[in-house]
């Protein structure tokens, strides 16, 4: 998140929501990237809105939003700004957001001693819904005009990182990769022999510039040891006149492993690749399997590549290894490229929920539950820590059941909070039962079972909480399946 000078206007960027804007030089911002949502205004006013409706301030949204159109989208909108404003709501359908097709509304809202127009535009592009809400005094309106058709103008959608995604999984040839599923896959047909086990693609975009990045898992026959295997591809390299090679001998599973990365632009495009090599065994019938990414993306601060391919190369392992790797074969995962942790799910049982927005956190319902109101659902939220503060899991646990208090009530019991250890790392785990209002209907009050796995990294000063909640007919055995996934749980960055 950045902001910078230029006249009497700054630039705002934010790479999680993939935006950036214009404000005034006077005016200031706060940011929630975890709930999509920026708020400009001036310093004085951001600090007085809670107490002053008329004060004025333009808060940009950003939603994740799936599978629908900008006529959709606008349905939505008009109905909140009727829920906010009332019925007089004046619209219209050939706007822009920067330049992105959009719709925009306008309405007043009068009461005793005060008179506050509200004004509102929205676009849809790649699944992905941007929001635009002002209000002011109505008597200020036309006055903050100019600066906000400049903030419109100004807006851009940029390349959005992501810090985490949903994982698919390929278990086939004795191999299992899990990649973002988001990313589209190609499988080698039956009886072609030549072809990648798997092909990946993927395209970013950044404003109008598109970096593409692949990967290919292909099968290769041993020509000897892995050192003779890596000889090969410096040969190799040199006739493409490469001049910097980075090696890495490392581990897949309890298999040897090595990993080059190198640039090269002989494709008549700067390329960077990065390749990794393996083999279940030394005896010379042992196939080597040769994992390679390719991409074009700029190595910038908000560069994700290298990360990637960390992911998917700690992903892969021989289903040889154990009958554990087996079992889980096809399940999915879940993996957080920030904090660099991620953890396996039945992805036949459960669902990564895409809703919503650019999350920092994850969301996961039963296949089959109502989405909306799942009867069993679990999520995952990360907090990275002030590095002043002091890790308490005591504390952490006494500030959830307080929060879940103030839902349940005197109806919350608790019935386990005990310490645990989570992926070697000390954690605590707390079970309460307790009575809340229905979500759905307010009026309603729902027998509910809760369920909490939180762990501390002091490493990287986060922490990291499971919240689990259900209905009680199947809060024992889907809990127990949860717990079984949150078994998974692996974390790269390094212990104290």
């Amino acid at each position: 998140m950045s902001a910078v000078s230029e006249g009497e206007w700054n630039t705002y960027s934010n790479p999680i929501l993939g935006v950036s804007i214009d404000f005034p030089k006077a005016w200031t911002f706060e940011e929630s990237p975890s709930m999509g949502i920026v708020m400009f205004a001036e310093e004085k006013t951001l600090k007085s809105q809670n107490t002053m409706p008329t004060a004025p301030v333009v808060n940009v949204l950003v939603q994740k939003i799936p599978g629908i159109t900008l006529e959709d989208f606008s349905e939505q909108q008009v109905l909140r700004m009727k829920e906010m404003t009332g019925e007089n709501i004046k619209l219209e359908k050939s706007a822009f957001f920067g330049d992105i097709p959009a719709h925009k509304a306008v309405s007043v809202l009068n009461m005793p001693g005060m008179s506050i127009k509200f004004f509102s535009l929205w676009a849809y592009q790649n699944d992905i819904g941007y929001s635009l809400f002002f209000h002011a005094a109505t008597s200020e309106f036309t006055k903050l005009g100019p600066s906000l058709t400049h903030m419109i103008k100004s807006f851009q959608t940029t390349k959005m990182i992501a810090l985490s995604y949903p994982l698919d999984s390929y278990n086939q040839h004795g191999i299992v990769l899990r990649y973002p599923s988001s990313w589209e896959a190609t499988k080698r047909a039956d009886g072609d022999e030549k072809s990648p086990l798997i092909s990946l693609s993927h395209v970013d975009v950044d404003g109008k510039e598109k970096f593409t990045t692949t990967v290919r898992l292909l099968l290769t026959q041993k020509k000897g040891p892995l050192s003779t295997h890596v000889d090969l591809l410096k040969v190799q390299l040199e006739k493409m006149h490469v001049e910097k090679l980075d090696l890495l001998t490392t581990k897949v599973g309890s298999k040897e492993a090595r990993v080059a990365s190198w640039s090269s632009d002989a494709s008549g495009v700067p390329t960077r690749y990065m390749h990794m090599m393996t083999t279940e065994d030394e005896s010379e019938t042992s196939p080597v399997f040769a994992l390679t990414l390719m991409s074009t993306n700029p190595v910038d601060k908000n560069d994700q590549i290298p990360a990637i391919f960390h992911q998917l190369r700690s992903s892969f392992v021989f289903t040889s290894e154990s009958k554990a790797v087996s079992d889980i074969a096809a399940w999915g995962g879940y993996y957080h490229l920030k904090f660099k942790f991620g953890f396996l799910f039945d992805s036949s049982h459960y669902q990564y929920r895409q809703e919503g927005i650019p999350l920092t956190e994850a969301s996961f319902s039963r296949i089959g539950d109502d989405p909306v109101n799942p009867l069993v659902n679990f999520s995952v939220i990360v907090r990275e820590m002030d590095p002043s503060e002091t890790p308490d899991l005591i504390a952490m646990g006494e500030e959830l059941e307080k929060n879940l208090k103030g839902v349940c009530g005197n109806s919350l019991q608790t019935l386990v909070s005990e310490d645990a250890f989570i992926s070697g790392l000390p954690g605590r785990v707390m079970i309460f039962h307790g009575s809340a209002a229905s979500p759905m209907n307010p009026e309603e009050v729902e027998e509910m079972y809760f369920a909490y796995k939180y762990v501390l990294n002091s490493s990287t000063n986060t922490a990291l909480l499971f919240a689990f909640a259900s209905a009680p007919k199947f809060w024992k055995n889907e809990w127990k399946l949860v717990e079984s996934y949150l078994d998974t749980l692996y974390w790269d960055a390094e212990k104290k």
